[in-house]
């Protein structure tokens, strides 16, 4: 296998466990705020932490699925092409639709929703 197949297969391996990792965080969220509203043995100051912990799982996950994705691949510019990898805080703060964010071309200085490509070239 050529480095640009180990490439797509590391990346589309990564963005797999990405799903995963958000998946998991949000049954776990869910379950938690489905025992704290439906268990009527348990103490309000119980509940409370239950749905804590929820948020703090999801919270987690979150910020473990932008690293991931942010490390897969590279983003593609909509108007000159090019690929690049932005900085992990401008992957955090872009305004995002599923895996296209709204960048600034490094290259060309365009605005645009920079889809997610797994390989450089």
């Amino acid at each position: 296998m050529d480095e640009r197949n180990m490439e797509l297969c590391f990346n589309r391996k990564l963005l797999r466990l990405e799903y995963a990792i958000v998946g998991l965080s949000l049954a776990d969220f869910f379950a938690m705020v489905f025992a704290a509203a439906y268990s009527q043995s348990l103490e309000p100051v119980w509940r409370v932490v239950l749905v804590a912990v929820g948020t703090a799982s999801v919270l987690v996950g979150s910020v473990v699925a932008v690293k991931i994705e942010h490390d897969a691949g590279y983003y593609e510019c909509p108007h000159c092409g090019a690929r690049h990898v932005p900085s992990l805080a401008a992957c955090v703060f872009a305004p995002h639709m599923w895996r296209s964010r709204l960048f600034r071309c490094p290259a060309c200085g365009q605005r645009g929703y920079h889809k997610k490509v797994l390989t450089k070239d």
